[in-house]
């Protein structure tokens, strides 16, 4: 009595397992919504890269003013040293 009472729990829960586990077909709404998602996601990917390829040129950029206003800076230095030896210091 009990082993069969333990194998008909056995053969209900394998079964309810069965078919919660088994294929299910995706409903067209959720296929819209996911190539929705992927487009955004691509486009997201895209933007992205460009606004890397950005930002690096602008570093690029600005590592060029930075040593611009040090030249500028040692030209300054330079230029009241000379006139201080033109002075006869």
């Amino acid at each position: 009595m009990r082993v069969r009472r333990l194998v008909m729990v056995s053969l209900v829960v394998a079964g309810l397992a069965a078919t919660a586990c088994g294929p299910k077909g995706a409903s067209k709404e959720t296929l819209s919504a996911l190539e929705e998602a992927k487009a955004a996601y691509e486009q997201a990917v895209a933007r992205r890269d460009e606004l890397k390829s950005q930002l690096e040129a602008l570093q690029a950029k600005l590592s060029l003013k930075e040593e611009c206003e040090a030249l500028k800076s040692e030209r300054d230095s330079l230029r009241a040293y000379l006139d201080l030896l033109e002075q006869g210091y």
